[in-house]
């Protein structure tokens, strides 16, 4: 039992608490149907429709309904590579001299790959077509799955 000598009281036990592996699988089923539920909704509500409705913005701005799907798989990746990976993962890199001020601002004099891609993931690019947008979602999510 872990003592602490600076407690002038005594010997201070330290209780771990663990999680049964019954009950993380459990969770882990929970969790990975709430997702299956999530996903099937998102594909469901484009199935049947053209690769240009997919491409259509209802609103001035870049985001559609295929680049929803695309900007998930994004997110659902990202969340992959982070329990593969840790935190470095995550991490968004900016070219020498440009700060988040200027990228925020537009002003940046270079645009990291990294921003281009995400700013991709929101539209339909030429090319894109609803079978692509899905398949690559599907992948995203069997991987998901399997880990």
């Amino acid at each position: 039992m872990p003592v602490n000598d600076d407690n002038p009281k005594g010997p201070n036990p330290v209780t771990a608490t663990t999680t049964p592996p019954s009950s993380l699988d459990a969770e882990r089923g929970d969790l990975l149907a709430a997702l299956a539920t999530a996903r099937s909704a998102l594909t469901t509500t484009v199935r049947g429709l053209s690769d240009e409705q997919l491409g259509e913005r209802p609103t001035v701005g870049a985001l559609c309904l295929g680049g929803l799907i695309k900007h998930v798989a994004s997110i659902e990746e990202g969340w992959m590579r982070f329990v593969a990976e840790g935190p470095s993962a995550m991490r968004y890199d900016l070219p020498d001299g440009v700060t988040w001020a200027d990228l925020a601002a537009g002003t940046a004099r270079e645009v990291p790959q990294w921003a281009i891609d995400h700013q991709s993931d929101f539209r339909m690019l030429p090319g894109e077509t609803l079978a692509g947008v899905l398949a690559r979602y599907e992948r995203v999510a069997g991987r998901g799955r399997s880990r």
